[in-house]
């Protein structure tokens, strides 16, 4: 009952926000604008703190070993969602009411620069889907040639780039080197046997991981030159052991006493921060293509996900689904989805830590787990129903359908309260009112 009543509290402004902007008389023109502007500077704001935060200007207790934590106030996820969302109305600005160009466009280039920062795997899918939509929009609703092929180009351009970075950015992750620490030795210079496990073809900078490892002399040496012993935990709460292994591997040297004397200083200090590459970028979207590419390696070659945040969603998804299978139609609930949810982890024995035992991460089944076809059928309707109208297909509101879509797909969006609150207010703000009392499709006649 308890958690219950919390879901319903939670929700109750998808509730409020249509009663309320749908019964008040709509803003004027100007007022319009200025909610619009403010978000967009509040955004900005937060981005900036976020950033003082990063170069320690501002102190947190949040650890800042994981860049995602410079968002203070607000989930990096939530507020990945709102910088697309004031990307898209800078743009309306932009083109539409041609005013502050430059000062929109700086902001534009500072939030695409934020999300490379923050590395939100959401938000550059998001942003990349937004290119995509812009490069269509752009075919259909421009009238000048010159301003309608300039406009696809670009964006589309951009699409494809980013499409082939990433696909390069894979083949490049899975190509193995031809160091000789690659092919299975027989023994260290000591003469002591290696283990190999040639089964895992994990990489790690283009080297197996789980060849060449002599533990026995490779801890010892470890304990010799640091203080944090290899039994223990790096500054990122992860197995010494592991980071060290896999940093070695990172330099394409065997895993024994000889690899860990060849450390350097420097060396030593990374494994010790949790680094657990020697060559590895430090930020951007390559680092976060890397953590994700290894994400999956480890996972097919049978890894707990546990704490990986994309491939847990796999076990999330798959969790989810054998619920809604013993429940179909009529779900577990409201307030009993994760009850039913850590039931079935326990059911399947999930590979998953109890700590990583979590909900759906996806809106579309966690809909579904709780109430059912019906529900999630009614829920559906709900969301797509605005589309029905002409009028709701434009510029704006395809863009934020789009950007709380996505989000559906990764997040329990609508279990948070920034999340609801994020999504039932731009919803209803709008179908209700927009920001313009006049068409809001973007065109070269305005």
């Amino acid at each position: 009952m308890g958690e219950g009543l919390k879901e319903l509290r939670i929700r109750l402004p998808l509730l409020l926000f249509p009663i309320v902007l749908g019964s008040i008389p709509r803003f004027t023109e100007p007022v319009l604008a200025w909610i619009a502007r403010i978000f967009i500077a509040s955004t900005l704001v937060s981005t900036l703190i976020s950033l003082g935060v990063y170069v320690e200007v501002i102190p947190t207790k949040a650890d800042l070993t994981d860049v995602r934590n410079i968002s203070i106030f607000i989930s990096h996820i939530r507020l990945s969602l709102m910088i697309c969302v004031g990307m898209v109305i800078s743009i309306y600005f932009i083109v539409k009411r041609k005013e502050h160009r430059l000062i929109y466009a700086l902001t534009i280039l500072w939030f695409v620069a934020f999300l490379y920062l923050i590395q939100s795997a959401t938000g550059y899918v998001i942003l990349f889907a937004l290119l995509g939509f812009v490069a269509l929009y752009s075919l259909k609703e421009l009238k000048k040639k010159a301003l309608k092929y300039g406009i696809f180009l670009l964006a589309a351009g951009t699409f494809v780039v980013g499409l082939v970075y990433v696909w390069d950015a894979k083949e490049s992750y899975y190509e193995v080197s031809e160091v000789t620490c690659n092919s299975p030795l027989v023994a260290t210079q000591q003469g002591e046997p290696y283990f190999h496990d040639l089964n895992n073809t994990q990489l790690e900078n283009n080297n197996y991981i789980w060849r060449n490892i002599h533990f026995e002399s490779m801890r010892a040496a470890w304990n010799e030159i640091s203080e944090m012993k290899v039994n223990g935990k790096d500054s990122k709460g992860q197995p010494i052991e592991s980071t060290l292994i896999r940093y070695l591997t990172s330099k394409g040297v065997c895993k024994d006493r000889d690899g860990v004397e060849g450390l350097s200083p420097l060396d030593i200090n990374e494994i010790e921060c949790g680094n657990a590459s020697a060559v590895a970028p430090k930020m951007g979207v390559q680092k976060r293509l890397n953590e994700i590419f290894w994400e999956f390696d480890a996972y097919a070659n049978g890894s707990n996900p546990s704490g990986n945040s994309v491939v847990m969603r796999l076990e999330f998804w798959k969790t989810a689904k054998a619920v809604i299978g013993e429940n179909i139609w009529l779900g577990v609930g409201t307030g009993d989805g994760k009850e039913e949810m850590q039931a079935m982890y326990e059911t399947t024995n999930s590979v998953l830590n109890n700590e990583w035992r979590l909900g759906s991460h996806n809106e579309f089944l966690s809909t579904w787990v709780k109430t059912g076809f019906f529900g999630f059928l009614i829920f559906m309707i709900a969301i797509l129903c605005p589309l029905t109208q002409k009028k709701n297909w434009n510029f704006i509101y395809i863009s934020f359908f789009l950007i709380a879509g996505i989000s559906f797909l990764a997040e329990n969006t609508l279990e948070t309260q920034p999340g609801v609150t994020f999504f039932g207010f731009f919803n209803c703000w709008l179908l209700f009112h927009g920001i313009t009392t006049k068409s809001t499709k973007i065109s070269d006649k305005c």
